[in-house]
C-alpha cells in the first residue's frame, strides 16, 4: 500500500513541468537605405555593443584596412550610443523585439569602400555580468558607464 501511494505522489509531482527558461541573446544587424539598424532578437533585455571596420578593396580583390580614415567621416552616430575605445555601446538595455538606429551612412563614404558592422549582446541581469564580460560597469539606473 505504502509504494503505491509513492508511485502515485511521485507521479503527480513529476506533472508540474518544467519551468525552466533558456536566455538567448542574439543582436542582428541590419540595413535600410542609409540606416544601419540593430535589433534584439534574444529573448531578454541585453546591453548591445558594436564593431565597425572600413574597408577598401584592393587589386587583388582582399579587403585591406584603410589607415587613416575616420570613422565619423563616414557614419553619423544616433543618440544613446558612446564610444569607447573603438567600439559603440549602447548606453540603456534593450528589450527584446526592439530594434535600435545605430547610425546612418554618409555620403561621403565612397563607393569603392566597404563598411562591416558586426553586433555582439550580454543579458542585461546579473548586471556583474556584464563587467565581467566586457570590462564596464553598470550605474544605479541600468545606464552604462564606460570609461
Amino acid at each position: 500500500m505504502t509504494t503505491s501511494q509513492t508511485i502515485a505522489y511521485l507521479q503527480k509531482k513529476s506533472d508540474l513541468g518544467n519551468h525552466l527558461v533558456v536566455a538567448t541573446v542574439e543582436p542582428l544587424v541590419s540595413q535600410n537605405n542609409n540606416q544601419i539598424m540593430v535589433k534584439n532578437t534574444g529573448n531578454v533585455a541585453v546591453y548591445l555593443r558594436v564593431h565597425c571596420a572600413l574597408y577598401q578593396e584592393n587589386s587583388d580583390q582582399s579587403l585591406t584596412l584603410e589607415p587613416g580614415q575616420q570613422m565619423k567621416e563616414f557614419i553619423n552616430l544616433e543618440d544613446d550610443w558612446i564610444l569607447d575605445g573603438q567600439i559603440y555601446y549602447y548606453k540603456q538595455p534593450v528589450a527584446p523585439g526592439k530594434e535600435l538606429r545605430f547610425a546612418t551612412i554618409s555620403k561621403n563614404l565612397p563607393q569603392e569602400m566597404q563598411l562591416d558592422v558586426y553586433a555582439e549582446s550580454i543579458q542585461q541581469n546579473p548586471s556583474k555580468a556584464i563587467t565581467e564580460a566586457w570590462g564596464i560597469t553598470v550605474d544605479e539606473s541600468g545606464e552604462l558607464i564606460v570609461h
